[in-house]
């Protein structure tokens, strides 16, 4: 799963990594299991000649035989993916205990772990490697909330400091955190100022959901702008729901929406023209009432990152 990315994560380890040089530390690595998710954070890192100077990133593999003051160690692995990758269970793949020690034992004073812990936990055994790791980190050091950088999203301070740590323009600079209340009227007005395209993951279908899309999605289709959606084939949704999905699925087609069934879809994913990215927990075109959660960015690369790495083009 070399394709894995984690938008969020890869802004996270930047961050970290900007503030800890600013603290004094000279020498500072970000290593993560994924090539994709390498590429992603070094996208971030753009043009600041001196930061990439001071900031090594790579995978876990590359990193083998090296050392730094601090480590900075991104899992990525978080909700929208249907399990931890191998390369972080040692339940499935004796590669996990390599890439853990490897990950732990490169750093001459600090390991910095981000990881989504609850995503881990309901979805390896107790026993497992990460999981015991992650309890000696809380055991032994100090564990911060990733909601404590979730909340200062919301302030335009933090919003710019952001644009200055990626180096990506203002007019791509990423946003913040929306929940699902929070979320539709601001993916609406994302949809209806669509100039050249749409693109929708979202695993699962509704027809009390799609109600809510119906008028946007006939105002994009009269002015000529491509609308495509995945979704998961019907035979691998559960007969009960199936029906409804499949009407659901005639009606976007009935409008000239290009439904595409994939197997085995679990990213939770938007886009619209050439540089605005969604991504997150909630489905789009099905959930109700949920406590999930998507993030918006503004960044052409990306966009060009997420259809690349998910096939979308």
């Amino acid at each position: 799963m070399s394709d894995t990315i984690n938008i969020y994560h890869a802004i996270l380890s930047v961050n970290l990594a900007e503030r800890i040089i600013q603290a004094g530390q000279c020498d500072v690595a970000i290593i993560t299991p994924y090539k994709a998710q390498v590429r992603l954070i070094n996208k971030y890192l753009g043009e600041r000649k001196e930061l990439k100077r001071k900031v090594r990133v790579g995978t876990v593999h590359k990193f083998q035989g090296g050392e730094s003051d601090v480590i900075i160690f991104d899992t990525t692995d978080g909700f929208g993916a249907s399990e931890v990758s191998k390369l972080l269970d040692d339940t499935k793949d004796n590669t996990a205990k390599f890439l853990l020690n490897v990950a732990l034992t490169r750093a001459k004073c600090k390991v910095i772990l981000i990881a989504n812990v609850k995503f881990i936990e309901e979805k390896l055994p107790v026993d497992s490697k990460i999981l015991k790791v992650i309890r000696i980190f809380k055991q032994r050091g100090e564990t911060i909330s990733s909601e404590r950088f979730v909340e200062s999203y919301f302030a335009r301070d933090f919003e710019q400091h952001l644009r200055e740590i990626i180096k990506i323009g203002t007019e791509e600079a990423p946003s913040i955190l929306y929940r699902e209340r929070e979320f539709y009227p601001i993916f609406f007005r994302d949809l209806i100022n669509a100039k050249r395209r749409v693109i929708i993951v979202s695993p699962f279908i509704s027809q009390q959901r799609l109600s809510d899309f119906i008028e946007i999605f006939k105002m994009l289709r009269n002015k000529g702008i491509e609308v495509k959606i995945y979704t998961r084939p019907l035979e691998q949704i559960d007969k009960k729901i199936s029906l409804n999905i499949e009407k659901a699925i005639v009606l976007l087609r009935s409008m000239g929406i290009n439904v595409i069934e994939r197997s085995r879809i679990h990213y939770k994913v938007a886009i619209i023209d050439d540089h605005i990215v969604w991504e997150g927990s909630l489905n789009i075109l099905s959930h109700r009432d949920t406590k999930e959660q998507m993030r918006r960015f503004e960044s052409k690369a990306v966009v060009e990152e997420v259809l690349q790495k998910l096939v979308l083009k």
